[in-house]
């Protein structure tokens, strides 16, 4: 990956591959690697693909295409806490070094509960995970 504002310099080196899901060539770029933090843009995108390597760059594009401007989401987690799929207690937070913890309040009476976690980019959130625990 190359970052040019204005001239271009290498900044990581991606995984990806080509053929593995079809004609297409597929990279992973971790969000550590743009350096960008939530409610952040990306702006001027640009992606090809063409034989050559870091040290000559490209030497023919095959394709390219300029990609739209977004923002980044800030990342939450949401929990619930359930009681035969009743919630009877609900937090947010924002995971800060790969964990999210949460202070739910309020009482609760001995029984079996469901704790449910989603993780969440702006409003679209992972199907909620559930562990059932007793109090």
């Amino acid at each position: 990956m190359f970052r040019c504002a204005p001239s271009c310099e290498s900044a990581a080196v991606l995984a990806g591959g080509y053929g593995t899901t079809g004609d297409e060539v597929r990279i992973a770029i971790p969000a550590t690697v743009l350096g960008l933090r939530p409610d952040s843009g990306l702006t001027a995108l640009r992606a090809f693909t063409g034989p050559g390597d870091a040290l000559s760059g490209t030497l023919t594009r095959f394709d390219e295409v300029a990609l739209p401007d977004a923002v980044i989401p800030e990342a939450l987690v949401r929990f619930r806490v359930l009681h035969h799929d009743e919630v009877v207690a609900e937090a947010t937070s924002a995971p800060a070094a790969g964990r999210a913890t949460a202070l739910l309040q309020g009482p609760l009476a001995a029984s079996s509960y469901e704790v449910e976690a989603s993780l969440c980019l702006g409003s679209d959130c992972t199907p909620p995970r559930r562990v059932r625990t007793e109090v």
